[in-house]
């Protein structure tokens, strides 16, 4: 399966993945912040249109 592709890479150091996760973890909490972000607009939009009706 998937799982065979990741083993194909026994060069990466165990430096090289920490650091990988490292990058993951940041984009991750980026991301979410920008989720939240967008939640929080659309919610808003929802209650400006809803006082429209």
């Amino acid at each position: 399966g998937s799982h065979r592709v990741m083993m194909s890479y026994p060069t990466a150091s165990y430096d090289q993945l920490v650091r990988q996760v490292e990058d993951l973890r940041k984009e991750n909490s980026h991301l979410r912040r920008e989720l939240q972000d967008n939640s929080h607009h659309l919610s808003k939009l929802e209650n400006e249109t809803s006082d429209m009706k």
